[in-house]
């Protein structure tokens, strides 16, 4: 079945403004990468440094999701209060922020929905020409770091919000998440707050194994809905030995998110 002429058009302006987002991030990267290394030339202090860094990043993000919007490509609503009010009322005690990963650009919007979030990273964007200056110099943190665990935990104490995406991947059915130990290993380590993200796009697109000019015949809207901060005690029986509280919490976790997604879909 052959889709009306006008809906063709659409999508096929909308596969050339997707490969054109593509090149302007790639392009943006670079050039970020090049003023991020001057910036650590600079006679600042690295805390100093790292703050201008974040800021230019969650800057950089906004707009990058904006001019997504203005050619076309999606609608956005970001409802992330509860993250910025534990950042005020909790200066010196930073959160794990945890998120589901339906889409390509999910640390993206979630870089331009709050400034104060430290990603942990796959170890491959710790070495891509593109990223691996913006990687350092923000302090984000390579999932296979040396001492990665002792990293992320001081970073919590020391008031920075950690943001990873339990799934490691994106995961194409809500209803089947898989999420890995991780979050948990952290969160049980720093015995620390977290903040459940809940990210959705619909139509869906840039899934996972999906090609990239493979695009909805309709504009996706993504939503961000951080809900207020979670105690570990409040999700798990922190009595219980070690080995138990990483699979307990794995599971409280898959369950919160495939319920409250549900919810939202709806």
């Amino acid at each position: 079945m052959f889709l009306p002429l006008k809906t063709q058009l659409r999508k096929y302006l909308r596969v050339f403004a997707t490969g054109l987002s593509f090149v302007v991030f790639g392009v943006s990267a670079l050039a970020v990468g090049i003023v991020f290394r001057g910036i650590d030339l600079l006679p600042l202090s690295n805390r100093t440094k790292k703050n201008w860094i974040k800021s230019t990043i969650h800057i950089g993000c906004m707009y990058y999701v904006r001019m997504m919007r203005f050619i076309g490509l999606l609608t956005y609503h970001f409802d992330t209060q509860s993250i910025s009010a534990f950042t005020c009322s909790n200066p010196s005690q930073g959160a794990v922020v945890v998120a589901n990963h339906p889409t390509l650009l999910d640390a993206v919007y979630m870089l331009a929905a709050h400034k104060n979030l430290t990603c942990i990273v796959k170890s491959a964007l710790s070495r891509n020409f593109f990223t691996a200056t913006i990687v350092r110099l923000a302090g984000y943190l390579p999932n296979d770091a040396e001492a990665f665990m002792d990293i992320a935990v001081t970073k919590l104490h020391n008031g920075e919000n950690l943001l990873i995406f339990p799934e490691g991947t994106r995961t194409k059915n809500d209803d089947k998440l898989d999420f890995k130990r991780g979050a948990a290993n952290i969160v049980i380590a720093a015995n620390c707050p977290i903040i459940p993200v809940f990210v959705t796009c619909t139509p869906r697109t840039l899934q996972k194994g999906a090609k990239w000019y493979n695009v909805p015949s309709s504009t996706p809207l993504v939503t961000l809905t951080a809900m207020p901060p979670l105690a570990l005690s409040d999700c798990i029986d922190v009595k219980k030995v070690r080995t138990l509280q990483y699979r307990h919490f794995t599971s409280f976790l898959s369950a919160y998110y495939r319920e409250g997604l549900s919810k939202i879909v709806q």
